[in-house]
């Protein structure tokens, strides 16, 4: 597998993320398939070079985070089976650990956009133009 994907090797690796999202969400195998999923989004974020999202950002550190989590000990399939000790309860210091790492990004993200053409509604005004106003399409 070259590091590029072309055509068919994107749709089959979004295909895989999101079969490991639903395994992360039910628990099963979490951490091997946390891993995973924390590696194909991530390299999906960094191999786009055209339309950069901060969501994405936020993703990929909260999937990382989620590596480390022991999300898996509570209503789990990991924990039903028995292949995880079962808490009973949710650790509150995860829920802290990703209340914090959201605030981080959104605080630091609010300040990024405390400027003229922010605030005046620039981006939202170019959002909106026709298709084909904006760029080299656009009339001289």
């Amino acid at each position: 597998m070259g590091a590029d994907f072309a055509g068919q090797g994107m749709h089959l690796l979004f295909a895989v993320l999101g079969v490991l999202s639903i395994c992360v969400a039910l628990g099963l195998c979490y951490r091997f398939t946390s891993t995973l999923l924390f590696l194909g989004f991530t390299y999906t974020f960094l191999a786009e070079k055209a339309a950069y999202q901060n969501h994405f950002y936020l993703l990929c550190l909260i999937s990382f985070l989620m590596i480390w989590i022991p999300a898996h000990r509570t209503f789990s399939i990991d924990s039903w089976r028995g292949w995880v000790k079962s808490d009973g309860t949710v650790a509150v210091w995860t829920l802290w650990l990703l209340r914090g790492q959201i605030a981080i990004v959104y605080f630091f993200g609010g300040l990024a956009k405390l400027n003229y053409d922010w605030l005046h509604g620039e981006p939202m005004r170019s959002g909106l133009q026709p298709t084909g106003t904006i760029g080299l399409s656009a009339p001289m």
